[in-house]
């Protein structure tokens, strides 16, 4: 494929390609963003989230019902059904996808100084334009920055539609985990605790382990979420009580000491300083990838000679049952 001389390209015609591009991998693209999930880096506490979150395809409201079932058992030895009431609980929580879109708008200087570098790029042989077209370079970059507002959403927003940014998309973690306190009915797990610091850290996080049941302590079906200064609090504070051996520093601390549960760190708990615990699958990510309004294109206006793009699609995020988060309280 030869280089083309970047004074013989216009916006008009990077604008087809793009589009072409664009109309053509539409739905892979849409398919793209929702595979959030496969992001983290390995061997850290940033794992993808598809590693404890569960991903459910939803054509708009779903039910997310869990079963709890308390003593089941009673004496036998007679003929009668003699039922349990209030044994076997039905916990339903509605969750939906809410509207996101991407609104960009590319002046005629950008594209062109974007353009350039990317032939800069090619002369230099450091990409291959056979395999790494221009169109996959600008929109690679775009989704990049979709997801990564996208995963911060889904702890940190607040449904706002006046909110022109990814605060408003829909209720994240945070709100519903939140609300579910506020209603102070015993269906989500408070533990009370100190605000963590450098020198308590492993005292107030042994509160949250203890306050658990066995089998999700000693299970390997549980994990604990914090931000990275909680997560450097507990391994200072860590290392101060019993050492700086290898096995006590860094990555390599990846459960909460005396258990199997795994220690996730979340950017988008940043400011959210309450250690939480959950069992996997028991946050659900929502996205819709069959609705006919998704769209990806770009539209070029001739008049100002500026290139937009533009992306329609539906997610949120839910929770299957509150009863099986346990949150520390510092109040």
């Amino acid at each position: 494929m030869p280089v083309p001389a970047t004074d013989s390209i216009s916006v008009a015609d990077i604008s087809t390609d793009l589009q072409n591009y664009a109309l053509d991998n539409q739905e892979h693209l849409i398919q793209q963003v929702t595979s959030v999930g496969f992001d983290g880096i390995p061997g850290s506490p940033l794992v993808p989230l598809d590693d404890y979150v569960m991903f459910l395809p939803t054509t708009g409201e779903v039910v997310l019902t869990d079963l709890i079932v308390d003593d089941p058992l009673q004496p036998g030895g007679t003929d009668t059904f003699d039922p349990k009431n209030e044994v076997v609980k039905y916990k339903t929580r509605k969750a939906s996808v809410k509207p996101a879109k991407v609104d960009l708008k590319f002046k005629h200087t950008k594209i062109m100084a974007m353009y350039n570098t990317y032939i800069g790029r090619v002369k230099s042989k450091k990409i291959d334009p056979k395999t790494y077209p221009y169109e996959e370079d600008v929109i690679k970059k775009i989704l990049k920055a979709v997801k990564k507002y996208l995963r911060l959403a889904m702890w940190q927003a607040e449904h706002n539609e006046a909110d022109k940014s990814f605060m408003g998309l829909f209720d994240g973690w945070i709100k519903q985990i939140l609300d579910a306190i506020a209603l102070n009915d015993g269906s989500i797990n408070i533990v009370d605790i100190d605000a963590i610091n450098g020198t308590n850290a492993v005292a107030q996080l042994t509160k949250m382990k203890k306050a658990l049941p066995a089998g999700v302590r000693y299970g390997n079906n549980a994990v604990l979420i914090l931000n990275e200064e909680t997560k450097d609090f507990y391994e200072e504070n860590y290392q101060a009580l019993h050492g700086t051996l290898p096995y006590n520093t860094g990555f390599t601390k990846k459960y909460l000491d005396g258990s199997n549960i795994e220690i996730i760190v979340e950017e988008g708990l940043a400011g959210f300083d309450r250690p939480i615990i959950t069992t996997r699958e028991n946050l659900v990510f929502l996205y819709d990838d069959e609705n006919k309004q998704n769209n990806v294109d770009f539209d070029y206006q001739k008049r100002d000679r500026s290139l937009a793009y533009i992306m329609d699609f539906f997610t949120g995020v839910g929770i299957c049952a509150t009863e099986l988060i346990w949150v520390g309280d510092s109040n």
